[in-house]
């Protein structure tokens, strides 16, 4: 059997021989004065954005003007449809397409890895020319210039459920405008800005520089929507389901509305609203957002009103927040014996800070300053007294937060995505707070440390560091207290032929320092468990925690209709110690894995993931 498939796939090869390595063009590329442009290549010319339909080959002195917005997918969707178009006017023939090619594959760029370069080295060349014009264009989801007539529709279709990010979104997430002289850190931080916008699966800022006058760009701002509308489904067990439906795009001012039903069979009433949120983005420009927000999961319900302004670049000099949050919960309780505790209570927050730039000289240096006031007033809680149920005091605490920071963006992809750019940060983090807190029957004094490294080594791959120290002090007495540090690793891309192969571990220690009664680690999320009753988490809580995971994912060439698959592998290892309520004090625990997942990057829904677990 294996030696006539052979020979059909000769066969084939032989009666396609032109159609398919007649067309290996050197897909937009520049060789001497000539410019080579593939089928559903984008580019944009003169400040006109023009998709090729056909191979072309380009000849003249403007074709240094030309820059290049590829979809890498988009070539091979042309060939392997024409090629099964003519497969299937014989059985034959039909057979051996099938034989050859899996369903809609498509051949990845074994280019698309890891760029080790900075993404600012990519702005350099254009650094202090004045900005005259930003241009700003804005891609539909899905290609409807397709030649294969049924993708075409399915896509004309998706576009009509969409609509479509305003260009003043976009405007308003622009930390440049026209008059200023770039800064190509500015421009690196602006495009990783973009690209984590959610409803946009793809963007990029690219200058062009003026015909007339040298010291002056035209800025291209080019990115590509994701459908919105998303629907997701959580199913761990035949009596557990929730689902979520959302808009993450809303009206196309790229505000968020969302809703999660749950069903679950175990409680009464089965269907529950588990969640209702809706988000303002980046209001008047401002970057400031509001979120209003109602949880009901696991009897703990919320309502959350929030107004803040983060830290979203180096250029950012001020941020502040302000949250209000009303508690309603029951709380359980491991040690020294299992309870559930009803607490009602208020937890309002407020904090502003300042960024400086104590290091001008390429990718700046921040010092950031900030001060927060956050308190927890109960309205409904067991009896308290000095000595007992500490963890039910009124509080209220103020805290002075200062940090130096140097961080910047490479850009890679198949890491946590299926072939999108993606921003991998690096650089350093050192962080102290310390601050009064106001306790119900006596004060103290709080104390927090925080360090963090990421950096990416070309043989060894990506690893970034966190570790951290805090605790309470009262009276020359620590309490309250926790250690605890983190390593992130991720190896190099492995290409095998059309596959591409990389590894993941994390390891994660976290030890209780002097804790009050009734506090407690677990490892539920490490283990990716899924808890039938809360009184379960007991078995698997403990003052100490060790844990170690690792995981592979196997990114396939297999493309249909815009969907890709990827396989998994995973083990996860835990130890637990200082489990005083159970008679086994330590414990370790283990469970491993395979799965596949897939996913569409123009839609926003979560990637559809199949496991089995052990």
């Amino acid at each position: 059997m294996p030696q006539k498939k052979f020979i059909v796939c000769l066969i084939i090869l032989f009666l396609f021989e032109k159609q398919i390595f007649g067309q290996e063009l050197p897909c937009s590329q520049i060789r001497k004065d000539t410019l080579w442009l593939c089928c559903g290549t984008k580019i944009l010319f003169d400040n006109k954005l023009i998709l090729i339909s056909t191979d072309t080959i380009i000849t003249g002195n403007d074709i240094t003007k030309v820059y290049f917005l590829n979809d890498p997918y988009a070539r091979s969707r042309v060939l392997y449809d024409s090629i099964k178009s003519k497969a299937e006017r014989r059985d034959f023939t039909k057979l051996a397409y099938q034989l050859l090619f899996p369903e809609s594959g498509a051949v990845t760029n074994k280019n698309e890895t890891y760029s080790e370069a900075s993404e600012e080295s990519e702005y350099m060349l254009f650094a202090d020319k004045i900005i005259q014009n930003i241009i700003i264009y804005i891609d539909k989801p899905f290609d409807e210039t397709q030649p294969h007539p049924t993708r075409a529709q399915l896509s004309r279709i998706g576009n009509s459920l969409h609509r479509s990010t305003r260009k003043t979104v976009l405007k308003n997430n622009l930390l440049f405008k026209e008059g200023q002289r770039l800064n190509p850190y500015v421009m690196a931080e602006n495009a990783q800005l973009l690209r984590s916008l959610p409803y946009l699966s793809e963007a990029y800022i690219r200058p062009v520089v003026e015909e007339k006058d040298a010291e002056k760009v035209d800025v291209i701002v080019w990115a590509k929507d994701a459908l919105s509308l998303g629907l997701d489904i959580y199913l761990p067990s035949s009596t557990l389901f929730d689902l979520s439906i959302f808009d993450q795009n809303f009206l196309g001012y790229g505000n968020r509305l969302s809703s999660t039903i749950r069903y679950n069979s175990a409680e009464a009433p089965a269907i529950t609203l588990k969640n209702l949120n809706y988000r303002i983005e980046n209001i008047k420009g401002t970057f400031f957002y509001s979120e209003a927000d109602y949880t009901n999961e696991f009897n703990h319900e919320s309502i959350r009103l929030t107004i803040a302004r983060d830290f979203i670049s180096t250029q950012t000099r001020f941020a502040s927040g302000l949250s209000l949050t009303h508690h309603e919960k029951i709380q359980n309780i491991f040690s020294p014996y299992f309870r559930q505790d009803h607490l009602k209570y208020f937890n309002p927050s407020l904090w502003i800070g300042k960024a400086f730039n104590i290091h001008s000289q390429g990718r700046p240096t921040q010092l950031v300053i900030s001060s927060s006031l956050e308190s927890r007033l109960y309205t409904q809680r067991p009896y308290v007294s000095a000595d007992s149920n500490k963890i039910y005091f009124n509080s209220s605490n103020i805290l002075f937060n200062i940090a130096i920071s140097r961080n910047a963006y490479y850009k890679g992809n198949y890491i946590y995505q299926f072939g999108r750019t993606e921003d991998i940060p690096y650089g350093f983090l050192a962080e102290l707070t310390v601050g009064p807190e106001s306790y119900e029957y006596y004060n103290r004094t709080y104390i927090g440390f925080t360090t963090g490294l990421a950096k990416y080594f070309s043989r060894l791959g990506y690893i970034s560091g966190k570790f951290l120290i805090s605790s309470y002090n009262r009276n020359g007495k620590f309490e309250q207290g926790q250690c605890g540090m983190r390593l992130d690793y991720f190896s190099n891309l492995y290409i095998y032929g059309p596959f591409k192969l990389r590894h993941f571990a994390t390891l994660n220690y976290r030890k209780g320092l002097n804790r009050l009664e009734g506090e407690s680690v677990n490892v539920v999320k490490e283990l990716d468990l899924i808890i039938a009753h809360p009184s379960d988490t007991a078995f698997y809580s403990g003052n100490e925690k060790l844990t170690l995971s690792y995981s592979s994912t196997l990114f396939t060439p297999y493309y249909f209709y815009g969907f890709r698959l990827a396989f998994f592998d995973y083990v996860n290892m835990a130890y637990l110690g200082g489990r005083q309520q159970l008679k086994e004090k330590n414990k370790f625990f283990a469970g491993f894995g395979i799965g596949a997942m897939v996913r569409n990057e123009s839609l926003v829904i979560k990637t559809l993931q199949l496991k089995l677990a052990f």
